[in-house]
């Protein structure tokens, strides 16, 4: 039931927000971070904070997602746009379903401004009622779980397919693919057996694929797998009776062992590798949740980990539109620490060596390329991965954790099945300093590996000086 005061509030989808935010529940904050907890911006409602504004919540611009107060946003289902869940490249989408990320920027919003409600630090008061934003994220929390449980979304899905469903055609080929090269696949979902069965009906379902169950492109299918918990301590494995999608009575033993071709609920990974012989480490698991798909599987099974982000699309080009200023920040990163080294001691901001700019001349540009690699965002908040040449929380989370990241699963068609991927390897500051070839002095610009900085690159930018202060004022020393 909805308050009647919330009639008033008409939501839009828009690209506003992602994955891998963290929520203040005590000042009511969206907050963009860094691998280490370091802030990158901060939302309140549909408002970007300077860094004054920032610093006077969060003095030390640092926020540990660890401590209880903050709560992460990480799953599909809490992240705005169309998308809501996904399965290998098949998104299913939900144009009606107004998610978690988006309705509590929506709701701070919209009581923050509200003519009967006033403002405080940690809510909005009216009279002798206060509404806290913690309160507002544990309703919108409820909401979103009995949405999803017990309420209407999965029935609308049904009943809409066509509308909320993208086929993926290629995927029956890739599990044939996997199956004929002697591997072993298996299904884990969190989903009823009868949303399954419907739901993957349709996504098989292609002319020459005609007469064919989905069941038959895996070899062991676990449904309401209660995942995280499925990579913990797991649940009571029981068979389910595929004519009615109820359970049948007992419990799966270890003698027993499990049968291909049927359906089972509940269960555990480790039950999984018991019963096929697998270890982790020889599971490739392909899952689009950080946290109840790749970091747990990684953790308490140490399984190969493959983390599909259907926003790699975007992030590619974004890449693609700003890796020059990447390159360019890292070779006023390089003069910067020269200048630093031969800084005249009578001066802090000059330097010794002719030739060599002012410090405060490259601070002040490494803070204009920060800027214009921020100004070639495709959402309010930029990249899913990257704030300027910083990475991201949910980036540190994925290349941590995810041995393999793709925007969808279909991917693999690409390899061979028994391809060897070898991650790049890298250095540590102290190693990486070692193979520097330092900087080589010219008349005319600074050559740092072949590559040029020139006089203009210190120009001042009539444009950035004149804008508010940025979030990322203090990006040299964050460096």
């Amino acid at each position: 039931h909805t308050p009647p005061l919330l009639h008033a509030l008409h939501l839009h989808l828009t690209h506003f927000l992602f994955s891998g935010l963290v929520f203040d529940t005590l000042y009511g904050n969206l907050i963009k971070v860094d691998g280490f907890g370091n802030i990158l911006e901060v939302f309140h409602g549909f408002t970007c904070l300077s860094a004054s504004a920032i610093r006077q919540v969060y003095p030390n611009k640092y926020t540990p997602p660890s401590e209880t107060r903050y709560h992460i946003l990480n799953t599909l289902f809490e992240v705005p746009g169309k998308d809501c869940a996904t399965f290998g490249s098949v998104q299913i989408t939900s144009a009606y379903l107004h998610t978690e990320t988006f309705v509590l920027s929506a709701l701070v919003n919209f009581f923050d401004n509200h003519k009967d409600y006033t403002s405080v630090p940690t809510g909005v008061e009216s009279g002798s009622l206060l509404i806290s934003y913690k309160s507002m994220q544990q309703d919108v929390r409820r909401a979103m779980d009995w949405i999803h449980v017990e309420g209407q979304l999965k029935m609308k899905t049904l009943e809409n397919l066509d509308k909320y469903v993208e086929k993926e055609e290629k995927l029956p080929q890739m599990l044939d693919q996997l199956r004929k090269s002697k591997f072993t696949v298996f299904l884990a979902t969190n989903s009823n057996y009868s949303y399954t069965n419907k739901l993957l009906t349709y996504m098989f379902d292609f002319p020459d694929t005609q007469g064919r169950s989905w069941k038959s492109y895996f070899d062991y299918i676990f449904v309401d797998s209660q995942k995280p918990k499925f990579f913990q301590e797991g649940t009571t494995l029981r068979e389910v009776d595929e004519e009615t999608g109820t359970l049948k009575l007992g419990q799966i033993s270890i003698k027993q062992g499990l049968e291909k071709m049927k359906v089972y609920a509940g269960g555990s990974s480790a039950l999984l590798c018991q019963y096929v012989g697998m270890s982790g480490k020889n599971i490739l698991y392909v899952g689009d949740h950080i946290f109840g798909d790749i970091i747990k599987s990684k953790k308490k099974q140490a399984m190969r980990t493959f983390l599909v982000i259907p926003e790699l699309k975007k992030e590619v080009q974004h890449w693609q539109d700003t890796k020059e200023y990447y390159h360019h920040l890292q070779k006023l990163e390089t003069i910067l620490s020269e200048a630093h080294f031969h800084r005249t001691p009578s001066r802090k901001d000059s330097c010794s060596v002719e030739g060599l700019p002012e410090i405060a001349q490259l601070q002040s540009a490494i803070k204009i390329v920060s800027r214009n690699m921020e100004k070639c965002r495709f959402a309010t908040l930029g990249s899913l991965l990257r704030s300027g040449p910083r990475q991201t929380f949910f980036a540190n989370q994925a290349t941590r954790f995810a041995d393999l990241y793709s925007a969808n699963c279909i991917s693999l068609l690409h390899y061979p099945p028994d391809f060897h991927f070898i991650a790049t390897h890298s250095l540590m500051p102290h190693e990486s300093h070692n193979l520097e070839t330092g900087l080589r002095r010219t008349p005319s610009s600074l050559e740092i590996r072949g590559s040029s900085v020139t006089p203009a690159d210190f120009a001042e930018d009539e444009d950035d000086n004149s804008k508010e202060e940025h979030s990322d004022d203090d990006s040299e020393a964050d460096s």
